[in-house]
């Protein structure tokens, strides 16, 4: 079978074509389109030259890396819990961002992980781009991620980019990848559903299922067959309606079901958090700490988030041994008390960023 991958680079596509048995691939064929600005003329030639099982390649300035350890190592929890765990590290809401992850190293049950998330908004273009040139690709995935997951990158967030290396180790990688995907980014509402084959064998699924039920059931049975359908269409409209009240600010519903258990497990955990303390009490022992012995009344407060992290606070004081002095007595009630940022303010106060965790009990 004929693959072909198309790697996005800073001005050029690279096209690898091989041929795939299996696990077995033979690359056959490389080229490099150069292009200025517009992606869409680099594409017109490539329509007849790529077959249809397509990968696309994207660079890592199209996407946005987080790490982030788990205290498990089983792939379907961290799919199922990543979402909640990245919500806060990234700009705007996680729902906004199509998320896969690699794993980069375990110990025990535990687990580092790198996800990679693409803004929904940006992948949708891309793939309308790809498509308007003729272009489907089934699997979007990207060899600057795999060549992190496989060796030897102390710290993946602080690569700006990878094109420059030898192309005889980008061929290998691209191998590694058309045999077996490090991620795919075309998943949830862009899923690839292009693929005619599978959408043949349902179609004959479907048809042989309603030729058994004809045999099988006489025409009352059939008659209460499709008194149940309706039923059922009655409920699935009730139960679009209902979510659609409970969370108005969802703009796609796809599976109600589905998206409501979400919601009711991100609202559980969020309980976890928030339950065993209110906020409002630990700001109020935050607020009491300052002007304590040591510490100065002019520190100033201006933000307080608490979440699965921790607890973060943002303000202003008159000197940086002031925010040394509060690092200090909050040590003596909370856990791992870290200044983040401290820097000089145009009005010659100190802005600080504490973030902290509250203490096990």
């Amino acid at each position: 079978m004929r693959v072909c991958l198309i790697d996005i680079q800073d001005e050029h596509l690279d096209l690898y074509v091989a041929e795939r048995n299996g696990d077995d691939v033979r690359m056959m064929d490389t080229d490099s389109i150069p292009f200025k600005g517009s992606l869409e003329q680099a594409l017109k030639g490539l329509s007849g030259r790529c077959g249809a099982h397509i990968y696309l390649s994207l660079p890592l300035s199209m996407l946005s890396l987080r790490e982030l350890d788990f205290p498990f190592s089983d792939r379907k929890k961290i799919e199922e819990t990543i979402r909640y765990e990245i919500d806060d590290l990234l700009l705007g809401s996680a729902d906004e961002y199509i998320i896969d992850h690699l794993i980069m190293q375990g110990s025990g049950d535990r687990c580092r992980v790198l996800a990679v998330c693409i803004e929904k908004k940006r992948l949708g273009e891309m793939i309308n781009t790809f498509s308007s040139a003729g272009i489907e690709p089934r699997v979007i995935t990207s060899l600057d991620v795999r060549l992190i997951g496989d060796g030897g990158m102390e710290s993946p967030l602080s690569i700006t980019g990878l094109q420059g290396m030898d192309i005889k180790r980008r061929r290998e990688v691209v191998v590694k990848e058309l045999q077996r995907p490090s991620i795919n980014l075309r998943k949830g509402e862009f899923q690839y559903t292009g693929n005619i084959e599978d959408i043949a064998k349902k179609l004959r699924l479907t048809t042989i299922l309603l030729i058994l039920i004809l045999l099988a059931f006489s025409t009352g049975n059939l008659k209460s067959l499709l008194q149940i359908k309706d039923e059922n269409s009655i409920l699935s409209r009730k139960t679009y309606e209902i979510y659609r009240n409970a969370f108005p600010a969802d703009k796609r519903v796809i599976d109600p079901v589905r998206q409501f258990r979400g919601k009711v497990n991100q609202m559980m955990k969020k309980r976890e958090v928030f339950g065993s303390r209110s906020v409002i009490d630990t700001l109020k022992e935050i607020s009491g700490i300052i002007g304590m012995p040591g510490v100065s009344r002019e520190i100033r407060l201006r933000e307080f988030r608490s979440g699965q992290e921790g607890i973060l606070i943002k303000g202003t004081a008159g000197t940086f041994e002031d925010v040394e002095a509060l690092r200090n007595r909050l040590s003596s009630h909370y856990e791992d008390v870290k200044v983040l940022d401290s820097s000089l303010s145009p009005d010659s106060r100190v802005d600080f960023t504490i973030m902290m965790k509250e203490t096990e009990t």
